[in-house]
């Protein structure tokens, strides 16, 4: 009797890892148009929990030198997902960073994820960012994107701090010019595209159904599925926890530091949402996703999204070279 119990409950803790991959394989596409629409503070799409996430961010982010720049929302580029972004820029410092609610419409109630990550890239294709996320990545790691994470950080005058120590140590030589407010969504396209494309290169996504979606493969499914459940996902969490103390040991700042719960202060606002900052310039006009089109850079290859006519020229967001569109796209 002992045995079959023993063995009944193996084969129970099995049963995720031998689905899950099942599951994210059958399911998880990523398309290759993905959508970043421009949005206003005032037309009634952001979620209140949203609102108040935004709000606070944007009170902890003027002392520190950062201006409101956009919001976007990207949706559905994963199917049942839908994020929501604040962008916000350095224009001195040439910095960028990103207050970003993840809402998952699997299940209900839906649920939400808050992470703010700033983030720095350079004319060599280098990518410096420092976020306070306590999830581990499902994709796998680029050579070219270097990425810390101080999980549940209070502080973003701290972690911007940190991040600029981070440039020091793992960023180019030259940053690039940060996009316009009119070249945000061209700009995000071209960024995860240029992900997307290499996670094909080195074997985690594969392109279907005829090069309109990205699609896992199997080695990439086993890595994204297996490292999201527990215990794996309890000693990669684990991981970065001590990796962020190490990383703050070094650069002679305090181990311990104070964390939040963005979900639970969320709910426990009593008042409506709240109202929300415009933008710097106003909020550009949104465009249509069908009047994006995308073609490769000549000079570095990289992906360009643009909402320009054939003939014209455009900024390469990746090399932040002049470009002219071709005249067929």
């Amino acid at each position: 009797m002992f045995v079959y119990i023993v063995l009944t409950v193996l084969l129970l803790a099995t049963i995720p890892f031998l689905l899950g991959p099942i599951a994210v394989k059958s399911m998880l596409t990523l398309s290759a148009r993905p959508e970043f629409t421009v949005i206003s503070p005032e037309d009634g799409r952001f979620p209140p929990e949203a609102m108040f996430f935004f709000r606070d961010v944007y009170e902890q982010m003027q002392p520190i030198g950062f201006e409101l720049a956009t919001y976007l929302v990207n949706p559905d580029t994963i199917p049942n997902m839908t994020g929501y972004l604040a962008v916000f820029e350095n224009e001195s410092a040439q910095d960028t960073a990103a207050a970003m609610v993840v809402v998952t419409k699997i299940g209900a109630p839906a649920t939400m994820a808050f992470v703010i990550e700033f983030c720095t890239s350079y004319t060599d294709g280098m990518s410096v960012s420092t976020n306070n996320s306590h999830d581990p990545e499902c994709l796998f790691q680029l050579p070219w994107k270097r990425m810390w994470k101080f999980p549940a950080m209070k502080d973003l005058g701290l972690l911007y701090q940190i991040h600029q120590a981070h440039m020091i140590r793992e960023g180019g030589s030259t940053k690039k010019k940060n996009p316009i407010p009119d070249e945000w969504p061209s700009y995000l396209v071209a960024t995860a595209l240029r992900e997307y494309k290499a996670q094909t290169d080195v074997g985690c996504l594969k392109t279907i159904d005829q090069g309109q979606a990205f699609g896992v493969t199997l080695i990439g499914a086993l890595y994204g599925s297996w490292g999201m459940t527990w215990p794996i996902s309890a000693i990669r969490r684990a991981r970065i926890r001590k990796k962020a103390r190490t990383l703050l040991a070094e650069l002679d700042l305090p181990v311990h530091y104070e964390t939040i719960n963005y979900k639970s202060r969320t709910n426990e606002q009593t008042a409506g949402p709240p109202q929300l900052p415009m933008p710097r310039s106003g909020v550009p006009q949104a465009r249509p996703i069908n009047d994006l089109s995308t073609f490769s850079c000549p000079c570095c290859e990289g992906t360009i999204a643009t909402y320009a006519s054939p003939g014209n020229q455009v900024v390469c967001p990746i090399c932040r070279q002049d470009v002219i569109t071709p005249t067929l796209l």
